[in-house]
């Protein structure tokens, strides 16, 4: 994988006393802390960090991935130019000076409560964002998958003038961090809690690409390593900074590829093309059109609300 229209909040209870930054319109407002987060208008001023912990802790939601606990309780980093040196960077100064300049990862809570205030502070449904997370990962942030023979992708890289600099073959042995952890927040056990196989075929010699709850991509985002694997907020923030950045019409990169018959043109307002663009690196070609129907499809069930999702084991699918 690469890894990787509803304005405004929809209000769905009485006021409860809490007052915070709503978002979209850059003021305060009274609102209750049960509400459902809805997308924002391209470009709209987005809520802060603070706002939205703040609103989602006053309405927090119960644990239902306990082995998520270490990955939950650690915080990220910003990740300023993070729109730089990638196809990401179409419009780079807004991409950098506002879009990356909003990541963070400084959260902490439940896995919800970290799925609602990403969708909070990146002004995208929310439900979409947990139908996101059930697909990619059933909302377990230990989920790694997407596994390449190493070797294999560095004599590759190595034949186009490239280097591959991340993922060496001991720590896909041992599952130690990509990117190390000196530089965490907090010091890591080795190996992670909640260990898991590398995929169908793998070796040590094999790494895994896509990791975490919403299953970022290594290969295209190292410097968002170690915290993007480390921390679920981490890991959420810098997905939907993607997602956010396609639908603000950032990526005007897409513009210049072939159309796919049928598809509509890029332009900003349409989250769904930027979801299937997350996932497949394409605007609307077959696999971002799968996938594009599966979130569909765990929209419509609601597939995280449902009996035998909840508290489930980590399985590796």
């Amino acid at each position: 994988m690469w890894k990787k229209n509803i304005m405004g909040l929809a209000v769905v209870a009485a006021c409860a006393g809490l007052v915070v930054a709503c978002g979209g319109g850059g003021g305060n407002a009274a609102m209750t802390p049960s509400v459902v987060y809805t997308t924002l208008a391209p470009y709209a001023a987005l809520p802060s960090d603070a706002s939205c912990a703040a609103q989602v802790r006053a309405a927090s939601r119960a644990e239902n991935r306990p082995d998520n606990a270490f990955y939950n309780a650690t915080i990220g980093k910003a990740l300023p130019n993070f729109f730089n040196g990638s196809i990401f960077d179409a419009k780079v100064v807004h991409s950098n000076q506002v879009t990356a300049a909003h990541i963070s990862g400084n959260f902490t809570g439940t896995t919800e409560d970290i799925l609602r205030w990403g969708a909070c502070k990146w002004g995208i449904d929310e439900n979409v964002v947990k139908a996101m997370a059930s697909n990619e990962s059933q909302w377990q942030q230990a989920h790694r998958f997407n596994a390449t023979n190493l070797p294999a992708a560095q004599a590759a890289a190595s034949a186009v003038g490239n280097t591959l600099t991340y993922h060496n073959t001991t720590n896909c042995a041992t599952n130690t961090m990509p990117g190390g952890s000196a530089n965490l927040p907090r010091a890591l056990p080795n190996p992670l809690p909640v260990t898991q196989p590398q995929g169908s075929g793998a070796t040590s010699a094999n790494c895994s690409r896509d990791w975490g709850i919403l299953q970022l991509n290594y290969e295209q985002h190292p410097s968002a390593w170690p915290e993007a694997e480390a921390s679920t907020a981490m890991n959420v923030d810098v997905v939907l900074a993607i997602v956010r950045a396609c639908y603000d019409g950032d990526e005007t990169w897409i513009s210049t590829k072939p159309a796919n018959l049928g598809a509509p043109a890029y332009a900003a307002g349409d989250l769904m093309g930027c979801v299937g663009r997350y996932n497949a690196g394409a605007w609307y070609d077959a696999p971002a059109i799968t996938y594009i129907n599966r979130i569909n499809t765990e929209l419509t069930n609601k597939t995280w609300t449902q009996p035998t999702f909840q508290n489930k084991a980590w399985v590796y699918p």
